[in-house]
């Protein structure tokens, strides 16, 4: 999520470099305070669109893609580092459901993100799209289960749609791997042994990896806009606009999440 990941890292990043970040996440909370802290830092203006990649379909991406097209007509990039890494397993004891979840953020919502996207991305003349990857998804690992086969597929994903693009002069993607997995807490420590056949599982580490990376909050101020749920919103510009940037980069901050329905 956008307040403790590589996803608020990202729009920080981009922000100082010029771009207009579009903030993508479920908790509207989280999001306000990276706009908080790149307007903060200077930054251009950013928009934020409140979208769950868990429970999204290719209709409510669709409506994103024309949400952003109302407002900005066209993105230069895309950053995919959006990610759900709920426990390590043997396939054998595996959950069904939890299996689909992480299929779901990992590899089918990148997708559609992707797809809806696209016509936005090709109105540029210099786009970029960046996936997130992950050692896993190059060389299986034992008890990664479906972590690992979400990233092998965000990999085949990202070649795919890069030799599909080979003779586009305005698109470009690219893929890099994280030194932990793409969330705020670092991989658990897998064990030497197996699990045991009572579908016990290696101990969850709690979040380590984001202490002291969260800015503190500004004091607290009246809102000068209301939320409309399903829409791309922004609040009202505080600087003139000739000083505003013109690069627009969508960014679906990462995070830790549970791996239980919400």
């Amino acid at each position: 999520m956008p307040g403790d990941g590589i996803g608020r890292a990202t729009a920080l990043a981009a922000a100082a470099h010029g771009a207009t970040v579009v903030l993508l996440g479920r908790s509207v909370a989280k999001l306000k305070a990276v706009y908080d802290a790149i307007e903060q830092a200077g930054g251009a203006q950013p928009a934020i669109y409140p979208i769950d990649f868990e429970g999204a379909t290719a209709h409510d991406f669709a409506v994103m893609g024309e949400r952003l097209d109302q407002a900005f007509r066209h993105l230069d990039g895309v950053v995919h580092c959006a990610a759900t890494f709920p426990y390590l397993s043997r396939i054998d004891d595996y959950e069904p459901e939890t299996w689909g979840k992480v299929l779901q953020v990992n590899l089918s919502a990148p997708f559609m993100l992707t797809q809806a996207c696209l016509p936005l991305l090709r109105r540029s003349q210099d786009a970029s799209m960046v996936f997130l990857s992950d050692t896993v998804g190059r060389h299986g690992r034992a008890y990664w289960g479906a972590y690992a086969v979400s990233k092998f597929g965000l990999e085949g994903l990202m070649q795919t749609l890069a030799d599909e693009l080979a003779q586009s002069a305005s698109g470009r993607t690219a893929s890099t791997r994280a030194r932990h997995a793409p969330t705020c807490a670092r991989r658990p420590t897998r064990s030497r042994t197996p699990p045991t056949s009572s579908r016990r599982r290696p101990s969850r580490r709690s979040c380590s990896g984001c202490s002291g990376q969260t800015a503190a909050r500004p004091p607290a101020r009246p809102s000068t806009t209301a939320m409309i749920p399903g829409r791309c919103w922004r609040r009202e510009s505080r600087r003139p606009p000739a000083e505003r940037r013109r690069k627009t980069v969508v960014v679906r901050p990462a995070g830790r999440r549970k791996s239980t329905s919400h």
